[in-house]
């Protein structure tokens, strides 16, 4: 009896732990599914945190644009009173974008402050992809512009794409480069005047270049004139600060030689005054700009001798003569 009990308890005890056993693995294989669905919805919802953000900032990032600075930053240009002169300036537009947005369009233009023609090229630009390209501007600036004239060109660009826009500019300099232009000119380049007269001759300067200058002056035959005896002087040797197509004024005082003895006539007889101007401007500047220019002086007529020691001592001399004369007539 004893035994059969144990041998009922064994049993029994065997089929409780054979429940127990399969509970248990029951238990495992629904633990391993529920870890298998939680690693499947893990790995599911990483992919979309990782992809959803990624195509909504796709979707947010703006289109943007950028013009680099004009290179270089300034520029002088020539100009003449004939001739027009032109500043070349090179400069690099980009865009960045992203995938989701189509064709960004970029419209460049150029404006200066001097109103002088622009031109930007190329004008218009399609970006189907980020990249950059490189524009030219050449600013045109007129014949004849005076130095003051200083433009500030300013390119501004404005990029559009579905659902928005976005703008950039960037700037430079331009000034112009004096040059040097005078003209001397007289209403009267000839007068006529008697042996021993004077006359005054007039010179007008006028200033043809594009800014401030100041114009010289200078007697190149005055020794020979002196030698002539003849006595010729300028008012000023300078007119400063002259402005374009402007003019300062000089006279000349000329003398002409008087007749040593008695009265003397002379028919027809030229002189020259001869002159050279000069821009003191562009002296400075290290060029050289001359005109030249000569005045007639014709000497005819009768002229009256000059009271020199020698006509003194005659007419004294001829004074006394009479005057013994006289005394000797009444003796």
């Amino acid at each position: 009896m004893v035994k059969e009990e144990c041998n009922k308890g064994y049993i029994s005890i065997n089929q409780y732990d054979g429940k127990m056993r399969r509970t248990t693995v029951r238990n495992m294989a629904r633990g391993t599914n529920f870890r298998a669905l939680f690693m499947m919805a893990l790995m599911f919802s990483s992919v979309f945190l990782m992809v959803i953000p990624y195509a909504t900032a796709q979707v947010h990032i703006k289109p943007t644009l950028t013009i680099s600075s004009l290179n270089p930053q300034s520029r002088d240009v020539v100009v003449t009173p004939s001739s027009i002169g032109a500043a070349t300036f090179s400069a690099t537009v980009s865009v960045t974008k992203p995938p989701a947005v189509g064709t960004v369009m970029v419209q460049v233009d150029g404006t200066i402050s001097t109103g002088w023609t622009t031109v930007v090229s190329p004008q218009t630009i399609p970006f189907t992809s980020p990249g950059d390209i490189q524009i030219s501007v050449t600013v045109v600036v007129p014949q004849a512009t005076p130095t003051s004239s200083i433009g500030k060109v300013q390119i501004n660009g404005l990029a559009t794409y579905p659902g928005g826009n976005a703008q950039a500019m960037t700037s430079a300099t331009v000034t112009v480069v004096q040059y040097y232009r005078i003209q001397p000119q007289a209403v009267q380049s000839f007068v006529t005047v008697t042996p021993g007269g004077q006359a005054v001759l007039t010179l007008d300067l006028y200033n043809r270049g594009n800014g401030l200058d100041t114009i010289v002056i200078e007697i190149t035959n005055l020794k020979e004139m002196s030698k002539k005896s003849w006595m010729v002087s300028a008012t000023a040797y300078e007119v400063s600060n002259v402005v374009q197509d402007e003019y300062g004024t000089i006279k000349i005082f000329v003398r002409t030689q008087k007749p040593p003895y008695g009265i003397d006539h002379k028919m027809a007889e030229p002189n020259y005054i001869q002159l050279n101007v000069k821009s003191g401007n562009a002296d400075i500047a290290g060029q050289s700009v001359i005109k030249t220019y000569v005045f007639a002086v014709v000497v005819d007529g009768w002229g009256l001798p000059g009271f020199d020691i020698t006509f003194l001592i005659m007419a004294f001399a001829m004074v006394a003569s009479y005057l013994a004369y006289r005394q000797k007539k009444i003796r």
